[in-house]
């Protein structure tokens, strides 16, 4: 499949690419306490809208904050998520058993092991 002429290509094998990126993502459960910078949001907005959605639905929506507004959406999604149910496609396991346990994280250690990762430096409006 060829990209489109407006869309620069990179000289490199894609699926090393690919690899790297998978290789290398994993979820951040803890924010720093300092701003990302507008350019950097405006670009990960710009990348994230060729992200492809079913039908070409675009679900999504994104929802920047900073300084008060950031205080106030982090409030309101804290509260939101102490006064409701989450509403899950599926139940969450009572326990895990074997590989699967073993495959969790023990406790927020020091030091990274491949399932746990050191906190990012991005902002979130989460708590």
């Amino acid at each position: 499949m060829r990209a489109p002429a407006d869309i620069p290509t990179v000289e490199t094998d894609e699926a090393a690419v690919l690899e790297h990126l998978l290789a290398t993502r994993w979820s951040c459960r803890a924010y720093q306490d300092r701003p990302v910078p507008e350019e950097t949001i405006d670009r990960l907005l710009t990348i994230a809208q060729r992200s492809a959605s079913w039908c070409n639905t675009q679900p999504w929506q994104a929802i920047v904050t900073s300084g008060e507004g950031t205080e106030r959406f982090r409030e309101a999604m804290t509260s939101g998520a102490r006064n409701n149910q989450p509403k899950f496609d599926f139940d969450a396991p009572a326990e895990y058993r074997g590989v699967y346990r073993e495959r969790r994280p023990v406790s927020r250690s020091a030091t990274p092991t491949p399932t746990t990762r050191p906190a990012t430096t991005a902002q979130s409006g989460h708590p």
